[in-house]
């Protein structure tokens, strides 16, 4: 039977409180736990995927993934592609992500040993507030290039996991609209 939740795209942190030296996902379409085995490959969805440490952090790694997914997903600090089941590595495995939070942290004690690999599942998941996960974006309107996104036409929108919806009354010498993250805006004419 399959469990697919969702398929779109997702990007999933890792933050590195075991410190490995590299960080891979895996991402499965159903549970995937031999509790004589652990974690492999059986139900996969993608993977292994070498993850990026963020910019601007220490130990804080991020993946973005298209396809087929569920609420489980895996890490190890070695790729493991060829292996039924993960091998002689580190790894962490969870059956409850969210794209509502979408950032997990390992504890620094292993719960477990399966098949000569130290899983470390006894952790979190939470939300990300270093960059793109939580944008705040407004909807500003101008009148003859003057920003009056600032006073009251400036409102903010609101975020539900990847879009944004509001509802807004402008006055009727509005001539441009902008949807800006404070950095960039995009713009629309009034017309």
């Amino acid at each position: 039977m399959n469990k697919t939740k969702a398929s779109g795209t997702i990007t999933v942190y890792f933050k590195n409180t075991v410190k490995w030296s590299n960080v891979y996902a895996y991402f499965y379409t159903s549970s995937y736990w031999d509790k004589d085995k652990g974690s492999g490959s059986k139900n996969i969805a993608g993977g292994p995927f070498e993850m990026s440490k963020v910019d601007g952090t220490d130990d804080i790694y991020s993946y973005t993934y298209t396809g087929d997914y569920s609420e489980y997903i895996s890490f190890t600090k070695d790729s493991q592609s060829n292996h039924d089941n993960f091998w002689s590595t580190a790894a962490a495995y969870r059956g409850d992500f969210s794209t509502s939070k979408p950032m997990y942290t390992p504890r620094n004690t292993s719960s477990g040993t399966y098949n000569n690999v130290n899983y470390y599942n006894e952790g979190t998941w939470s939300t990300y507030s270093g960059g793109s996960t939580t944008t705040d974006l407004y909807l500003c309107g101008y009148i003859n290039n003057i920003d009056v996104g600032h006073g009251d036409n400036r409102y903010k929108l609101t975020q539900s996991d990847d879009k944004y919806t509001g509802t807004f009354t402008f006055s009727t010498d509005i001539q441009y609209v902008t949807i800006s993250n404070g950095n960039k805006a995009y713009v629309a004419s009034g017309d």
